[in-house]
């Protein structure tokens, strides 16, 4: 290019001017290729974590489930430990009063 930015352009100018707007071209297309890959990883990554958000859900219900069903057997046998003691505390409280006279037979 001549130094003289009135002058008008010539074929050298002009085609100059167009291998560097064909390098701009090509890079930009470079650069959307790397974002769309980058793109498609986000989207792998995400579908990776949506799997394992539903995996650990699922493992957190199954634990739960158990969890809910073992404390409903202990509280069952405890209660039913429980009511059997109460029995025999009736009986031996009762045998108690009967033999202090606090209670008529």
């Amino acid at each position: 290019m001549l130094t003289d930015p009135t002058a008008p352009a010539t074929k050298q100018d002009i085609a100059l001017l167009m291998e560097t707007i064909s390098a701009l071209y090509e890079a930009i297309t470079a650069m959307r290729t790397r974002i769309d890959g980058v793109d498609n990883r986000f989207i792998a990554m995400e579908k990776t974590m949506k799997d394992w958000k539903d995996e650990i859900i699922r493992h957190f219900d199954v634990v739960t489930e158990t969890l809910d069903r073992d404390l409903r057997g202990a509280f069952r046998d405890h209660t039913s430990v429980n009511t059997n003691r109460f029995g025999v505390h009736d009986k031996r409280i009762a045998r108690l009063e009967r033999h202090t006279g606090l209670v008529s037979r």
